[in-house]
């Protein structure tokens, strides 16, 4: 994610201090992070949770599907809620098996996890009022409450388990990972463990490492850890109970060799965009481990559903000014968070190069071909199938493999068959930002029925959704574009068309209609459509 700004200029000075006026009676929630790290060790009482891949999920047993959420703050939180609403209401949320998320994403992940059962909970006008909630208010009223100065100098207690406290109290109702229901997706949220460089997923085996109990951590804690962005946010700290120097269980969900660099008492954990902003890598981890277990399986391919908050750099402004300082810089040189921001960045682009999709150069393959008047018929990149394959679909071929022993040797059998293809839906934020400009990468009937619904042409939404920052705090008008990029996106003809015959392929289950009931098959208009045949 990029790094959000906790003050937001002068008004967010402004209503610093305003807020520091209502502290005296900010609540206290309970003050359930003031120990150096949260995590326990197993009890009698303890209860295994959903997360994990010792038992892999009944639902689409012939084909693995899988949904990442990005990073960014309040955009990817309401982004990613947005989209997932939709994805509902079209009967495709309720197939997925396996939902990744980072940072932001991890709001909207952890809490369909939770209550995706509870119609009183889960539902858009619940989700508009939770996801865009002012967190940065009401960190500062904690912050500013007189009554916890004194825990930020006798104890670890910082901004961080002030705001892990926000999140607990005001999203996940006080609820650990063994009230995760039995039946919800597996939830991989991930952090980064910055002692050792590696990801770290909040499962049933990464804690068995660790000799602790996942059932008895606060969901809170995970999101957290998951949101903490370096220079803004402390880390978060898990005690590792294991003795030390005994052999560890092992981390399904950690590429076969990586060993632990040292075997230290503590984990200290950031945001998990500093390794892979995308989620992606804990999706493709958990599809390796399932056919390494059975390679039989998925014999109708897999689905992976990238939800991407990014949009083109909010840092472009700064190329127009001559100081780059704010009213942050007079805490801390804002500098170091760009940079992360940059690295972050980078990483995804690779990663989504490696799965085909460029926007970038498409972008760029437009512009040439209208400065030269000859004209763009290709259409946008996405969805589609995986034509150049990431490293963990060759490590899935390979699974199909088998070796047989002959007269005492060992013979390679043949040459497995080609794995089923895995198809990519990218939705990505950033799309409708570069495309702005093209129209003809839609379908013109589309367009202009967008133009009616939101009063407002295509193109001009480009300018709104770049202006999005990446707070834990959102403006009501922010909000509302993206969940009406959520709808534009989710519901292009093209794309909509393209999902429902995949998913058709993979369950043998139609999409649903904008009304709930099964959509027809042929000929089918945008709320209502089938799959090609």
């Amino acid at each position: 994610m990029v790094p959000f700004n906790w003050f937001g200029g002068s008004r967010g000075l402004c209503a610093l201090l305003a807020a520091s006026l209502a502290a005296g009676c900010a609540p206290l929630w309970g003050l359930r992070y003031l120990a150096a790290y949260p995590n326990k060790p197993p009890t009698a009482q303890s209860h295994a949770t959903p997360i994990t891949l010792n038992v892999s999920p009944s639902l689409n047993d012939t084909c693995f599907i899988g949904m990442a959420l990005s990073g960014g703050g309040s955009r990817a939180a309401n982004f990613s809620a947005a989209v997932m609403w939709e994805l509902d209401q079209l009967g495709i949320l309720e197939r997925v098996q396996y939902v990744s998320s980072v940072s932001g994403g991890s709001l909207p992940a952890a809490y369909y996890a939770l209550f995706k059962r509870e119609p009183q909970r889960w539902n858009e006008p619940t989700l508009k009022r939770l996801m865009a909630k002012n967190f940065e208010c009401l960190g500062w009223r904690a912050l500013l409450n007189p009554l916890r100065w004194p825990l930020f100098l006798g104890t670890s207690y910082d901004r961080t388990s002030v705001l892990a406290e926000v999140f607990d109290a005001h999203l996940f109702q006080h609820r650990t990972f063994s009230q995760l229901p039995q039946d919800a997706p597996v939830l991989l949220l991930n952090a980064t463990d910055y002692v050792r460089g590696e990801r770290f997923v909040f499962s049933n085996e990464s804690f068995e490492t660790l000799g602790s109990d996942l059932g008895q951590l606060p969901i809170a804690v995970g999101v957290m850890a998951s949101a903490a962005y370096p220079g803004l946010l402390r880390a978060v700290t898990l005690k590792d109970f294991h003795p030390r120097g005994a052999p560890r269980p092992r981390d399904l969900l950690q590429p076969e060799g990586l060993a632990r660099l040292a075997d230290t008492p503590y984990l200290h954990l950031i945001d998990g965009g500093v390794i892979d902003n995308l989620g992606l890598d804990s999706l493709a981890r958990a599809y390796i481990k399932q056919l390494e277990r059975n390679p039989a399986r998925f014999t109708n391919g897999c689905l992976l559903i990238l939800v991407d908050a990014q949009t083109p750099s909010e840092e472009a402004r700064l190329g127009w000014q001559p100081d780059t300082r704010g009213p942050i810089d007079l805490l801390f040189d804002t500098n170091a968070l760009r940079a992360v921001g940059i690295l972050m960045t980078s990483k995804r682009e690779q990663q989504l190069a490696a799965l085909g999709f460029d926007s970038l150069h498409q972008w760029a393959a437009i512009r040439e071909a209208k400065a030269h008047g000859t004209g763009w018929t290709e259409r946008r990149l996405s969805p589609q199938e995986i034509q150049q394959p990431l490293s963990f679909l060759e490590e899935g071929r390979l699974g199909r493999g088998v070796f047989v022993p002959a007269d005492d040797s060992m013979a390679q059998a043949p040459e497995p068959s080609p794995a089923p293809p895995c198809r990519v839906w990218h939705i990505a934020l950033q799309d409708l930002a570069i495309n702005a400009p093209y129209p003809e990468l839609y379908e013109a009937a589309y367009l202009r029925q967008y133009a009616a619904q939101f009063g407002e042409s295509y193109p001009e939404f480009r300018a709104v959704l770049t202006e999005i920052p990446t707070r834990f705090f959102l403006h009501p008008t922010h909000r509302e574009r993206l969940y009406a990029a959520a709808q534009l996106l989710v519901h292009e003809p093209a794309s909509q068309r393209t999902i429902c015959g995949w998913l058709y392929d993979l369950t043998g289950q139609t999409c649903r209609s904008a009304h709930g009931d099964s959509a027809a098959t042929g000929q089918s208009e945008a709320a209502d459509i089938a799959p090609p045949r």
